[in-house]
């Protein structure tokens, strides 16, 4: 207690020796029991542990004493000095580590120096990642970007083209950390939109990414990237704006389904209240027979009991009224799941497509003296407006093909393939998933329709009804 006689020795109360002094001493007291926070960071490698050394910035970690940090938190303490950029404090420490040269086993300073070099390769450091290689002694087992880095600027293409050529189906991210690491951001962005897509999601594609953000920052170009949509679409299976047309759907409907709702519960307590009010008349003491005049016959019910009877008839209209956009509300949200399914389907028709169509029908193709006719293209009156109703490119592609089977191109007719029970009427494929139906004659070249592959059969429907 504060009357008690004082630790120290002295002889006088705590209270009067030495309790200000630990009040003090205590304002200050750090998470080690007995140390203020001066103290510990006068000593903090003796005390560093996992938690404290993350918590430091990158000043704080440059000032640790590389001779006292533990073995078992040096990779993390270098890992760290590279992400803050201390690329002199960390190329320091791992150069006061490196083993004598009689010492064999140098796998763990190894990866310190690589780790150091790699860090400094992507800050573009060349003069760190140069005195790892020779502390190491050689390139080998350094991520290309440190190897570009350490080129001379005239090696280095042949040294991107040579890792291009090994790396065509790996799947690896190391030229685009290459050329954002070596002074050709927009060239890095490029490529990394390629790897991106072509590697699924995980922290090193999640680091590419930021590094080509980072790129983008540095041309002053908006952060968005168009690679942004592409991937979305990759890895949800859908294309952002179908997400957002849900989204928005899901919520039109939730506030739909909010005002019903308070609708159904304004329209119950109105009845609730209007069978009170129609229960306490009845209760009430018949009233006095009255001879029927002109004075009085206009008299009608109860006003309130009128006006409770109006407002429970508007609000049964008004919830009609709810309903009817709940219902045009869940068939647009219905619509959209199904635009959505049917975009989860698409890569995989595609893929398939040619076996669905190509299988059940004669392959053989026109006769050589028909196909090497030429011909001039006889269009229907609306192509132009079926024209601009598709693609761009698919509509280009149709006029070329178009053109290659009027000039008599044997090649064009490879790909032809006859429409079965619809003698002289041919079918060929504008893209992927676009077919132009035509009917070749002596001197012309009918084009029937350009349509996409699933209104193939409503087409194939209307021939057979003889409607063209």
């Amino acid at each position: 207690g504060r009357n008690d006689p004082c630790p120290c020795g002295s002889g006088r109360k705590y209270k009067a020796c030495h309790e200000q002094a630990d009040r003090e001493r205590n304002a200050d007291a750090s998470d080690v029991e007995g140390l203020t926070l001066a103290e510990l960071n006068a000593d903090l490698e003796k005390h560093l542990d996992d938690k404290r050394l993350a918590a430091l910035k990158g000043h704080e970690l440059a000032r640790l004493d590389a001779s006292r940090v533990p073995e078992a938190l040096r990779s993390a303490w270098v890992d760290l000095l590279g992400q803050w950029g201390e690329h002199d404090a960390a190329l320091a420490a791992v150069t006061s580590w490196w083993p004598a040269p009689e010492v064999e086993d140098r796998a763990f300073e190894d990866d310190l120096v690589r780790l150091v070099a790699e860090h400094a390769s992507r800050a573009g450091r060349r003069d760190v990642v140069l005195a790892a290689i020779a502390l190491r002694g050689t390139d080998a087992d350094l991520l290309l970007e440190a190897r570009v880095v350490a080129a001379e600027p005239g090696d280095r293409l042949a040294l991107l083209e040579e890792a291009a050529v090994d790396e065509l189906d790996t799947g690896a991210l190391d030229l685009g950390f290459a050329l954002l690491a070596t002074g050709c951001p927009a060239l890095g962005i490029h490529v990394a939109r390629s790897e991106l897509v072509l590697r699924p999601r995980d922290a090193e594609t999640d680091q590419l990414y930021a590094a080509l953000v980072e790129a983008r920052d540095q041309l002053l170009a908006p952060p968005w990237d168009p690679i942004d949509e592409i991937t979305y679409q990759l890895e949800r299976g859908v294309a952002p704006e179908v997400d957002r047309e849900l989204a928005s759907a899901r919520d039109r409907m939730s506030r739909g389904e909010a005002a019903l709702r308070a609708t159904q519960d304004a329209l119950e307590q109105l009845r609730s209240e209007l069978a009170s009010k129609e229960e306490a008349r009845e209760a009430a003491p018949a009233p006095v027979v009255e001879v029927e005049t002109p004075a009085n016959r206009a008299v009608g019910e109860d006003p309130a009991l009128r006006a409770l009877r109006e407002r429970m008839e508007h609000l049964k209209r008004e919830l009609k009224d709810r309903h009817r956009e709940r219902n045009a509300l869940r068939k647009e949200l219905e619509e959209a799941k199904d635009r959505v399914t049917e975009l989860e389907h698409a890569p995989r028709e595609a893929e398939s497509e040619d076996g669905d169509e190509d299988e059940d029908e004669d392959v053989t193709g026109l006769d050589v003296s028909v196909a090497a006719k030429v011909r001039v293209p006889v269009f229907p009156d609306d192509f132009a407006e079926r024209l601009e109703k598709v693609p761009e490119a698919t509509a280009r592609a149709a006029l070329m093909r178009v053109g290659e089977l009027c000039a008599g191109f044997d090649v064009a007719f490879r790909e032809v393939r006859p429409l079965r029970g619809f003698e002289g009427t041919w079918r060929v494929k504008v893209g992927r998933s676009y077919r132009l139906l035509f009917r070749p004659h002596d001197r012309t070249l009918e084009v029937l329709d350009l349509l996409h592959r699933q209104d193939l059969e409503k087409k194939l429907f209307r021939l057979r009804r003889g409607g063209e």
